[in-house]
This record gives structure tokens, C-alpha cells and sequence, in this order.
């Protein structure tokens, strides 16, 4: 897969990552949204993708995919500390969720915010 790193967004402890024009989307679970919670947070920061028009989301056992036709907005919901607003040009992406390994649990784990 050719993907252009400089193309990658950085959200907080997510990352959406393009696909290429010529990769396809693995089938799942599709739904439209104007805003989805791309990184729930457990203390209600949330990182959510946010459109005037719909866009796509496919979740199939292990991923989610973003299908987006038009610009969206990537929005931390935090009022203090907040990682700015970042824009998602038109587009297929995955989303990537950082991780961690915890010696306690002896187990690799998504960071949480």
C-alpha cells in the first residue's frame, strides 16, 4: 500500500490514515453520518469527525473506514487542553488507535485519553 505519510492526520491518540484511490473499502457495516465519534473518551473528550453533508463509515470486525465526499472538520471535545480542530480533505481513510503495552496487565492496549 503507497501511502503518503505527509497525508496522515494526527488526532490526539488517533490517526486517520488515506487509502489510495485504487484500494477498496472491506465490506461491513455501513452508515451515514454528518457527525461521528471517530475516539471515545472515557473521561467525554471525544474526537469527532463533523460534515455539513453525510459521509460514510464502515466498520468491519477490526476496523473503521471513512468515506467522506466533501471537507469535515476532526474536533477534540474538550473546553481546556484541546488538540486544534484539524480538516479532512475528501477521501477514504482508516482509523488508526494508538497503543500501549501495560507491564501490570502484561497486555497491548489503545491509549486512552
Amino acid at each position: 500500500m503507497n501511502i503518503k505519510t505527509n497525508h496522515v492526520i494526527q488526532h490526539g491518540e488517533i490517526m486517520l490514515v488515506p487509502l489510495p484511490d485504487a484500494m477498496k473499502v472491506p465490506e461491513g457495516k455501513v452508515a451515514k453520518h454528518k457527525e461521528f465519534i471517530v475516539a471515545h473518551s472515557e473521561s467525554g473528550h471525544h474526537h469527532t469527525l463533523k460534515s455539513d453533508t453525510d459521509f460514510e463509515v464502515v466498520m468491519d470486525k477490526l476496523e473503521t473506514y471513512l468515506i467522506l465526499n466533501r471537507e469535515a472538520s476532526l474536533v477534540h471535545e474538550k473546553t481546556f487542553d484541546v488538540h486544534p480542530t484539524k480538516t479532512v480533505k475528501p477521501g477514504k481513510y482508516v482509523v488508526i488507535h494508538k497503543t500501549e503495552y501495560s507491564p501490570a496487565d502484561e497486555v497491548v492496549r489503545r491509549v486512552q485519553d
